[in-house]
């Protein structure tokens, strides 16, 4: 069975899809001043020691503490930071500038579980079967109203996470993840149509009650977890997605290089598009020189086939496939692009997404960081670790982290910040020029 080293993959899928697009990572130009120092004033007592990070100019320290099973989090107008766990949503703010955050809660609501986000006027968050909004105040730190349910009667168990993200249109997309690790869906030529999709709600019309998943619209079926989205600079719709466990092929077993975690470009003026699971998987290094296809190439599943067969897998006016591919359970759970003043300039456009890592790497475990990818002009172009656990010889060490990255965002002041649902803390990333 081939074993291939976690960074090989990622590097090798990188490389292999940087050909196709023949595309890399934009330039700093020199027409922008070096950004802040924002490492140097860190307290020692907050710093994150065992943290690795590509470059020595940067650091990673801890900006809040003490919050259990912390996930979704949203940067507000005013900069604060809201973050949702199992039971309230609380806001982040640095009010004497000491590197430390204090803490209120925003709003409380047992059983939220993920997904946060929000506009000018409410924030959002979900529940495994519902979603709920609150009135938001420019600078407010507590909700200024009750909660309003925006979508009930969602599907429960299974992948539970309900992501959202809302478009310049006033829409609420809300990822549903898979009922098991392949699902059977009802229709052999058709994905499931109540889960592993994303559904799309008009928020200018929320009907009395709610919205049900039933008067909402499908868009986009065949995603087994796509628990990441983002809206980037362009209005686009990213989100990255956790591939199937266990995969084993005529009798082989393939499964720690694949499949390969998809990184997916939506196209939010097309609706109703199959992204493959539970009849397609996703590439990632297959060593069998007489299957493989390379990174991204869509494979008949053996478990769940329908009425798929390979060559309709590769069709991609059947199947859309992924625009990139990391390595194989590495988890991502959440993706942003860079659009800050905080690093050098050639990190501006640059996607980061945060790995959480998975149990279905039984060995040379991977994951539990963040990693940019690089981007051309038709998407990703490599994939490179950009913080993580450090070795202790100068290395980067993977998927035994303490601190396990969720959700990662953007502040006002351009750095990333990243959850952490093992510790319960809130890290952020600073630069020394």
């Amino acid at each position: 069975m081939q074993r291939a080293p976690s960074l090989l993959l990622i590097v090798a899928a990188g490389l292999a899809f940087a050909s196709a697009c023949g595309g890399g990572g934009k330039g700093n130009g020199g027409n922008e001043p070096p950004p802040p120092d924002t490492c140097s004033n860190v307290p020692d007592w907050l710093r994150v020691t065992d943290a690795w990070t590509a470059d020595p100019h940067y650091c990673v320290y801890a900006w809040a503490m003490n919050i259990p099973a912390s996930r979704g989090l949203v940067v507000t107008p005013s900069n604060d930071i809201l973050v949702a766990n199992h039971s309230e949503i609380r806001s982040l703010h640095d009010t004497d500038g000491d590197g430390y955050s204090d803490q209120v809660q925003f709003a409380l609501h047992l059983g939220l579980n993920h997904g946060l986000t929000m506009t000018p006027t409410h924030v959002y968050a979900s529940t495994s079967t519902e979603v709920y909004r609150w009135p938001y105040t420019y600078g407010a730190r507590v909700a200024s109203g009750p909660e309003e349910l925006v979508v009930g009667g969602i599907p429960d168990g299974g992948h539970s996470s309900r992501s959202l993200v809302i478009d310049a249109e006033n829409r609420l997309y809300v990822s549903i993840g898979s009922a098991g690790n392949v699902d059977t869906p009802a229709d052999p030529n058709t994905p499931p149509q109540t889960r592993a999709l994303i559904w799309r709600f008009d928020l200018n019309a929320i009907p009395a009650g709610g919205y049900t998943p039933a008067t909402g619209e499908i868009f986009a079926t065949g995603l087994r977890n796509e628990v990441g989205l983002t809206i980037d600079s362009k209005g686009r719709l990213w989100g990255v997605e956790n591939g199937r466990d266990n995969l084993m092929v005529d009798g082989n077993d393939i499964h720690y290089d694949n499949p390969g975690e998809e990184v997916n470009l939506f196209d939010t003026n097309r609706p109703g598009r199959n992204y493959g699971y539970p009849f397609c998987w996703s590439e990632g290094i297959w060593m069998d020189p007489t299957r493989a296809k390379g990174p991204r190439t869509q494979h008949l599943d053996p478990d769940q086939p329908g009425a798929f067969t390979e060559a309709k897998c590769q069709d991609t006016n059947v199947v859309v496939p992924p625009a990139f591919v990391l390595g194989a359970h590495m988890a991502p759970l959440s993706i942003v692009e860079y659009q800050g003043k905080g690093y050098p300039s050639e990190m501006k456009g640059s996607m980061f997404v945060a790995s959480h890592g998975s149990w279905n790497r039984e060995i040379e475990q991977v994951g539990r960081m963040i990693v940019r990818l690089k981007m051309g002009p038709n998407g990703p172009t490599a994939a490179e670790p950009f913080v993580g656990q450090s070795d202790g010889a100068g290395g980067l060490q993977q998927g035994n982290w303490m601190v396990r990255p969720v959700s990662v965002v953007v502040d006002n002041d351009g750095l990333l910040v990243f959850s952490d649902d093992t510790a319960g803390t809130i890290n952020k990333v600073g630069y020394k020029p």
